[in-house]
């Protein structure tokens, strides 16, 4: 079905570790300009711009870590659930680094201001290599290419007939936010401190 404005994706990337971790980032966009904009053409651009992105870091992350595929929802606000628009795969995005990853878990840490700045968004990479960091911080180096990297990530959208923009989304059931979204404000934060997701850790999930 094609999307008009108003209407918000989610997007799941999912990714390989060592001993057959498997790691995901959850994220939405908005569609803020245009009409009866095509679903593959909405999966074709996310996939072009989680590939651009990723050259930014690729040559920090481990060559232990990959990045696999994509899987694309659109929310049907009448019904209030996701409906799959598409997926695809996402080739050669395994890291660079010949060192070994810091271990499961750990993870930079990027924030995305919106709008509302208590619904402020969050990205998180995982498989950085053993260099970045020094006493639990990201050194310069990384933060370089993590700042592009992030530039790049929170790029409004532009398939054939519309815009996409970057948003947070609320589905919390009785929030005075349910059902609304805040969309990018046009800054985002670096954390220097290395951060870690929990869920990461083998066997405990995604």
């Amino acid at each position: 079905m094609p999307l008009d404005i108003g209407d918000v994706v989610r997007v799941a990337m999912t990714g390989t570790a060592p001993q057959a971790a498997v790691f995901q980032n959850v994220w939405h966009y908005v569609v803020t300009t245009g009409s009866a904009i095509g679903e593959a053409a909405i999966v074709a651009a996310i996939k072009a711009n989680v590939e651009d992105s990723f050259l930014e870091i690729d040559s920090f992350l481990s060559d232990e870590y990959s990045w696999d595929s994509i899987d694309v929802w659109v929310r049907d606000k009448a019904l209030q659930v996701w409906n799959g628009i598409g997926s695809a795969a996402l080739t050669g995005l395994d890291g660079l680094s010949t060192s070994d990853p810091e271990p499961h878990g750990v993870a930079a840490v990027g924030l995305i201001v919106t709008d509302l700045l208590r619904r402020q968004g969050r990205t998180f990479v995982p498989g950085i290599g053993e260099g970045t960091t020094v006493d639990g911080l990201l050194t310069p180096t990384f933060l370089v290419g993590f700042a592009l990297y992030l530039a790049d990530f929170v790029e409004a959208l532009t398939p054939v007939g519309g815009t996409l923009t970057w948003c947070t989304y609320n589905t919390e059931v009785g929030s005075d936010y349910e059902e609304t979204f805040s969309e990018y404000a046009g800054t985002v934060i670096l954390n220097d401190i290395v951060g870690y997701q929990r869920r990461r850790k083998p066997l405990v999930g995604i």
